[in-house]
């Protein structure tokens, strides 16, 4: 039956997908008078006041969100792990609701009721909500809270505040519990303050069977609010005894099952038989999904030998519901249980409600006068060596206990007061067993700790990399110690303080000077580490200086001007093949062979490249120089030198004449230069780039050019001969050079030193033909010269007288 009324919803659901969710439709209309069905708790057309948290339900829309938002949580959020995973934001007041019960105080008799609290599990957030009603009477340091979970029905978080209802046929509930300490009473979904309301009505119990059907089980999720709620209980309270009837009575008991509260009072909600009966086990599969298979007799019988908790179960005679009437005849939870120092039962009352006050009283009173111990580990010293525990008593002193480390009997002690601290010097878990005081009554197991010692902080650099795209270097490093761990440091003498929870540090900086001083831990635990880093990685850059030819090495120079980390790698192709050099310095050189070159990019040891594409073409020689023999020039009067070169044109001689510096530039490189007469010292050649090569050579050049004079004959009477006189300048030694033709034509030669040479010619017919000096100078004279003189004779002829 139950399927086919999931299935009839479900297609109404599917039906109003199609349908706009901006209003309320004719299907919508027709669903929300089938479910919207109950009496709300307070008739806000009567009382127009804030009486929801939530306004009315006015489309489809707004219902699937009201529901997701207040039941988000599904079975599987529901585990061994769920109280320890709980993080509550702590109780505040409704003030939207308890404005209008400051209004009408009179519905509950008291103003403020209405409370709640914000929490988170596994990602989700939820907000759960009760009322708080103050004791007068819990003025003692040992303050107790009773927690109120009332079962089915309508609006009865209203019937135990006003004590009416099925709850409180015997006992008004709330008040005897106010006798002994403040009370909390749960608002469940969908009740009261919480309702889903439409038109007048409040939501029926569909809410659980839409719940099911959507995999987020209603009762599920408020056995992890009432989970919660006990957890903040606990931080405020020294004892906390949670009461729970019908449906509260069971989650009572699964909820003690992982809070482990100082009491509980289930009555009418808990039979062994819940596993078997299916009745009762589809019900509560409905509501609670997993959670009754997991906790079944089994669980909850192994779960109660070891929980300090102290159960009272009531069964009324009569009771209408599955197996309570059973539980009251047979007391088969009790006997299957069968736990006498931490369950008691009654049985000597009818229906399905609360005990008598008076059996509810004498309970509270034994847990109340049931001394307790706190074991509170002062956490905010280091303890390396030690522990120092802080033991609170509630109780009426003086205090016997034991105290046990591992389960084993430690030591026996006592204390005075409702305080004692305690050290610890060696690690273990330790516990507090077989507690007195004053009374008669055994105290309280007290909570577990676990004290190992505290490990020295340490700080280890990990890694350091230099982060290219953004400039900044990323330290990594390691950190030991009890989390949070805070990190002390200065960046250029500006300090900070990192607060770690997962001891590794990831964190970047710009280039600066970075010093770590020192970590801390949550123990105050301290290391000093006084690490100073100066980080300057920048980013990789490089700028080709212009080329330079090398004339030592007859290569061309490239000066790199690097930025980065070093070393550097560096990619280029020389004619087309690929090479790479590594550079070391942020200057470098390096020296490169004729060829065409292509410079690609470079790497530095950050990983970082840098794109270079510039080109090149080399094609140098080295310098050098050759001078050929002075040689005078008869027509320049000048001497010539032929300069043989080699390098890169232009080239520039440097030399000395007569102590004077001169040079001379040519682009050829074989170069004819002519010099005037003076001393010379040629010194060194240089080429276009610059390269120098030394000559060295000396040079005295006195040459005088060749000029000759030759006079007319003169016949010389005594030597009948033919006198020339001759007169020449130049180098000496001349060679006068003449043919004679006189007879058979001869050449004859006369060397000479003597800038002047007469000749005497006998008859015949000569031809001077030149003079030559030392220098190959040559001066044609081609004189032709004729002597056909004749020698003056005479004859004395004696006169006869």
């Amino acid at each position: 039956m139950k399927k086919i009324f999931l299935l009839f919803f479900s297609i109404l659901f599917n039906l109003n997908a199609l349908v706009s969710y901006s209003q309320l439709n004719p299907i919508d209309s027709t669903l929300f008078n089938t479910i919207f069905t109950q009496s709300i708790y307070i008739p806000y057309w009567n009382y127009p006041y804030t009486w929801y948290v939530y306004d009315s339900i006015k489309t489809m829309s707004d219902f699937e969100n009201r529901f997701y938002y207040t039941f988000p949580f599904t079975p599987a959020d529901l585990n061994e792990n769920t109280y320890a995973n709980i993080q509550n934001n702590g109780f505040e007041y409704t003030n939207s609701v308890n404005a209008s019960f400051a209004i009408l105080p009179w519905i509950y008799n008291q103003s403020n009721p209405v409370m709640q609290m914000s929490f988170s599990l596994n990602n989700k957030i939820d907000t759960t909500y009760f009322a708080y009603t103050p004791s007068n009477n819990n003025g003692s340091s040992c303050k107790v809270a009773f927690f109120l979970i009332h079962g089915n029905g309508t609006n009865t978080t209203t019937q135990l505040l006003q004590g009416s209802g099925y709850a409180c046929n015997y006992c008004n509930v709330k008040n005897a519990c106010l006798q002994r300490g403040d009370v909390y009473t749960f608002c469940k979904p969908n009740d009261d303050w919480r309702a889903f309301y439409w038109n007048k009505k409040k939501l029926s119990e569909y809410v659980y069977d839409y719940a099911e059907g959507v995999g987020h089980h209603g009762a599920t999720n408020y056995l992890i609010e009432t989970m919660a709620i006990v957890k903040e209980l606990k931080k405020k309270y020294s004892k906390v005894i949670i009461l729970g009837i019908s449906e509260g009575g069971y989650t009572t008991i699964l909820n003690q099952m992982l809070t482990e509260p100082d009491a509980t009072v289930v009555s009418g909600g808990y039979s062994i038989y819940f596993d078997t009966y299916p009745p009762s086990k589809n019900i509560l599969s409905n509501r609670f999904g997993d959670a009754v298979y997991y906790f079944h007799r089994d669980t909850v019988k192994n779960r109660f030998s070891r929980l300090n908790t102290n159960t009272l179960f009531t069964y009324g005679a009569n009771d209408p519901v599955y197996l309570m009437s059973d539980e009251n005849l047979y007391h088969n939870t009790q006997n299957y249980l069968n736990n006498p120092e931490k369950c008691s039962y009654f049985y000597n009352f009818n229906n399905h409600t609360f005990p008598p006050c008076n059996v509810l009283d004498t309970f509270f009173q034994r847990i109340i006068a049931k001394p307790k111990a706190f074991l509170i580990p002062q956490n905010q010293v280091c303890n390396q060596d030690s522990l120092i525990l802080k033991i609170g008593f509630c109780g009426t002193p003086p205090f016997q206990f034991k105290l046990y480390k591992n389960n084993v009997l430690f030591q026996t002690l006592s204390s005075n007061t409702d305080t004692l601290l305690y050290t610890l010097k060696s690690e273990g878990q330790y516990q507090i067993k077989n507690l007195t005081d004053a009374g008669v009554q055994k105290g309280f197991t007290s909570n577990l700790i676990s004290f190992k010692k505290d490990t020295t902080p340490h700080f280890l650099l990990t890694g350091k990399q230099y982060l290219c795209d953004s400039d900044l270097t990323q330290l990594n490093a390691t950190l030991s110690g009890t989390s949070p761990i805070f990190l002390y440091s200065t960046f250029n003498n500006a300090s900070s303080i990192d607060t770690i929870w997962n001891h590794e540090l990831s964190k970047k900086w710009s280039k600066g000077i970075l010093e770590f001083t020192k970590i801390e831990d949550s123990k105050t635990c301290e290391y000093a580490i006084n690490q100073t880093y100066a980080i300057t990685d920048s980013s990789s850059n490089v700028n080709i200086l212009n080329p330079i030819y090398n004339c030592d090495s007859n290569k061309t120079q490239i000066d790199f001007s690097l930025e980065g980390k070093s070393p550097w790698k560096l990619f280029y192709k020389k004619d087309g093949t690929t090479f790479s050099a590594v550079l070391n310095n942020p200057s470098s050189q390096l020296y490169f062979q004729n060829g065409f070159y292509e410079f690609l990019y470079i790497i530095d040891s950050n990983q970082c490249e840098k794109n270079i594409n510039q080109t090149f073409n080399f094609n140098y020689n080295s310098i050098a120089a050759t001078l050929s023999n002075p040689v005078y020039d008869c027509d320049s009067n000048k001497t010539h030198i032929l300069f043989s070169l080699q390098g890169n044109a232009p080239w520039t001689i440097y030399y000395l004449k007569d102590g004077n510096p001169e040079q001379l530039v040519t682009y050829s490189n074989l170069f004819n230069a002519f010099f005037e007469n003076g001393n010379y010292q040629f010194s060194s050649v240089t080429d276009f780039t610059n390269c120098s090569f030394d000559i060295n050579q000396n040079f005295d050049f006195h040459y005088n050019p060749l000029y000759t004079q030759c006079s007319t004959p003169i016949y010389d009477c005594d030597s009948n001969k033919l006198k020339v006189s001759l007169m020449y300048s130049g180098n000496a030694p001349w060679t006068i050079k003449y043919t004679d033709y006189t007879n058979i034509p001869a050449e004859y030669n006369i060397q000479t030193y003597n800038p002047s040479q007469d000749i005497y010619f006998s008859n015949g017919t000569y031809i001077i033909n030149s003079i030559a000096d030392s220098t190959g100078c040559v001066s044609h004279i081609d004189s032709t010269i004729i002597n056909n003189y004749q020698t003056l004779n005479y004859q004395q002829i004696s006169k006869k007288l």
